[in-house]
């Protein structure tokens, strides 16, 4: 483009079709939750064609550091049927914090789960067992769908105040 071009003030339109492109790009899994956020302001505060360019130069790959969606949805699904087994060892091996994180969110759900496993075994309440388990295995699969669509979760024990074991936050 030419120094005028680049000095040019952009239009609505412009900035929606720069912004769906970074959306694009974090939907196909090329940019990161951070990355995304930080385009997005970037392509909101942009105010000419060179700042809006600048936002939108998107890789044509995924980084090599940074694991996918479907990797980030991963210790959810696997805390559906595996119970806390599953995202243990999600947790144990990840070398990624955001991965981490999400084993750690879907381990301290799961270990909840068990401990009123273990308390409704105790009083005899087996019909109570089977509604925790499915509970237990729905909302992990709804967890594990939220994730890889790329929104954040939080388990409702977490809303409630109720903390885990491990630490979820970044």
């Amino acid at each position: 483009m030419d120094f005028t071009a680049q000095n040019r003030f952009v239009t609505r339109d412009e900035k929606a079709a720069a912004a769906a492109e970074v959306r694009q790009a974090y939907a196909n899994g090329l940019i990161g939750d951070a990355e995304f956020e930080r385009r997005m302001r970037e392509v909101e505060r942009s105010e000419d064609v060179a700042q809006l360019t600048a936002a939108t130069g998107l890789p044509a790959v995924r980084p090599t550091g940074e694991p996918s969606r479907l990797t980030l949805a991963m210790p959810h699904a696997l805390g559906a049927f595996t119970s806390w087994i599953g995202p243990l060892l999600v947790w144990l091996f990840a070398h990624d914090r955001p991965l981490k994180r999400e084993a750690a969110k879907a381990l301290n759900f799961q270990l909840l789960g068990m401990v009123l496993l273990i308390i409704f075994g105790i009083m005899d309440f087996d019909w109570m067992t089977g509604v925790v388990r499915a509970v237990f295995m729905v909302l992990g699969l709804v967890a594990a769908v939220v994730v890889a669509k790329g929104r954040g979760w939080t388990y409702p024990q977490r809303r409630m105040g109720v903390r885990g074991i491990l630490k979820e936050e970044e």
